[in-house]
């Protein structure tokens, strides 16, 4: 099943991610016009829709205009959480911070 799994992600969808940054690169197959994926990738929820474009290829990123560079969209991954702060004086033994929220990170793309 990995070969499957490799396909779908790494060449239809065309995700790759990166160390600083996530490219994604779809190709779409003859007779395929949509497909849409969600991965969770370093805490993140990044929502993937590639369609198949009438016209001009074209990306966003939660709902703003990115613009593609050969056919692929390059993002890079959101600020890093601030480390987690050690009880001061006076707080509860046991008590830490609380880790950030998980971001989430929608991407259309149409091919």
């Amino acid at each position: 099943y990995a070969e499957i799994i490799a396909l779908v992600v790494h060449h239809l969808l065309g995700f790759r991610p990166g160390v600083h940054d996530l490219t994604i690169r779809p190709r779409l197959l003859e007779g395929i016009d949509k497909m849409h994926q969600t991965f969770t990738l370093r805490g993140m929820e990044v929502r993937l829709t590639v369609e198949r474009a009438a016209g001009k290829p074209s990306a966003t990123v939660n709902g703003k205009a990115v613009a593609l560079k050969d056919g692929a969209l390059t993002v890079p991954y959101p600020g890093k959480a601030p480390p987690a702060k050690k009880p001061g004086k006076g707080a509860k033994k046991g008590s830490a911070a609380k880790p950030a929220k998980t971001k989430t990170m929608d991407i259309r793309i149409l091919v």
